[in-house]
């Protein structure tokens, strides 16, 4: 199994995030928040992409509305989840094309 770390400081957690959505038939992002600077990071990954989901809270009061409402304009469903215990603060990233899954995710939180 291959494991690789990726962080915001040396952009590997973008690319990683481009790589899985890109040339995708279908893509699912899950994290904590959104926001339009995130949402215009992929943006293009996101227009080519056949079907794509958005999985995130408002619970932190982090994710930016007007990102969630920008998301569709983009082909993006969104849905949001705020559960009434614990916390939701994934960073999930899966694209699929054909029969071939790609994925990242972060085991760290």
């Amino acid at each position: 199994m291959e494991v690789a770390t990726v962080t915001t400081a040396d952009g590997s957690l973008l690319r990683a995030a481009q790589q899985n959505v890109a040339d995708c038939d279908q893509a699912l992002l899950c994290v904590a928040f959104v926001s339009n600077a995130g949402l215009g990071f992929i943006e293009k990954e996101l227009k080519a992409t056949d079907e794509a989901l958005l999985l995130a809270t408002t619970a932190f009061r982090t994710t930016e509305l007007n990102a969630l409402n920008r998301a569709p304009r983009l082909g993006v469903a969104v849905k949001t989840l705020n559960p009434a215990g614990g916390t939701y603060h994934p960073k999930v990233f899966l694209g699929r094309r054909e029969d071939q899954v790609s994925r990242w995710w972060d085991r760290a939180t």
